[in-house]
Parts: C-alpha cells; sequence; structure tokens
C-alpha cells in the first residue's frame, strides 16, 4: 500500500511539473514548450529538455509564461 501511495505522489508531481513551462507560439502557428532563457534584441534563447535553441523574435506571434 505504501508503494502505491509513493507511486502515485510522483506521478502527480511529475504531471505538475511538466506542465510548468513556457509555451511560444510562432506566426506559423507551431507550440515550442520550454523555459525562456534570454530575450535580447533580435533573438530569443529557450531550454528545452536540457538544451538551448534561438528562434528569432520576428518568427514569434506570442509567449505565455507559465505564471500566465
Amino acid at each position: 500500500m505504501k508503494k502505491l501511495i509513493t507511486s502515485l505522489f510522483i506521478c502527480i508531481l511529475s504531471g505538475i511539473c511538466a506542465y510548468a513551462q513556457d509555451v511560444i507560439l510562432m506566426k506559423t502557428a507551431e507550440e515550442f514548450n520550454g523555459r525562456v532563457l534570454e530575450i535580447t534584441k533580435s533573438d530569443i534563447k529557450y531550454s528545452k529538455a536540457g538544451t538551448i535553441h534561438t528562434i528569432s523574435i520576428s518568427d514569434i506571434f506570442s509567449i505565455t509564461y507559465e505564471n500566465g
């Protein structure tokens, strides 16, 4: 019973952590989930699965941060 409760708790906690991400919406309607790290005049850098990606600001429609 203790293993079942622990497993259930871990599943719920991992679901909450997986949802807590920033969402980058592109002008082409593509969505990228990750953590926005840096915003410059021309680019946005975000982290996804431990790797850092760079996107041009001119290609981005909007950014929704995890805190709304």
